[in-house]
């Protein structure tokens, strides 16, 4: 079989070795931004765990626990002391009649991660939206 080279066979060659080019910078492209990622999620892996050993310290310099372990989990009194002076009760006593009615007929540990859940999700985006500086 005889190939015979015309300016259309000339043109696709062309075209294809132009689009073979061009997929292959676009693949170092991505490995690239690959590897930067990669090393941006290994950096705020380091900062993630520097933050959470400072915070640590900062709940061991506490002069008594703010929470009560035991299910339910709870404030001490500290706790709440601690949560008036940040104006917690007010925010939560805005939710209070919200979350109340959700959780009508959950036993004390669904409401608690209810609670929990609540708190991460919703409760937490009305705050950045109202705080747009957190």
């Amino acid at each position: 079989m005889t190939i015979t080279l015309t300016w259309t066979t000339g043109i696709v060659v062309v075209a294809c070795i132009g689009m073979l080019t061009t997929v292959g910078m676009w693949i170092g492209r991505v490995n690239s931004d690959r590897d930067s990622f990669r090393e941006f999620m290994k950096k705020i892996e380091k900062e993630i765990k520097s933050i959470n050993k400072k915070l640590e310290k900062i709940f061991l310099l506490l002069p008594e626990p703010i929470e009560r372990t035991t299910s339910p989990i709870s404030l001490t009194d500290y706790g709440k002391k601690l949560a008036g002076k940040i104006g917690a009760s007010e925010i939560s006593d805005m939710k209070l009649s919200e979350v109340t009615i959700q959780v009508k007929g959950f036993n004390a540990y669904q409401v608690q991660e209810h609670c929990f859940a609540f708190s991460r999700g919703e409760l937490l985006e009305q705050l950045k939206d109202e705080n747009p500086d957190i």
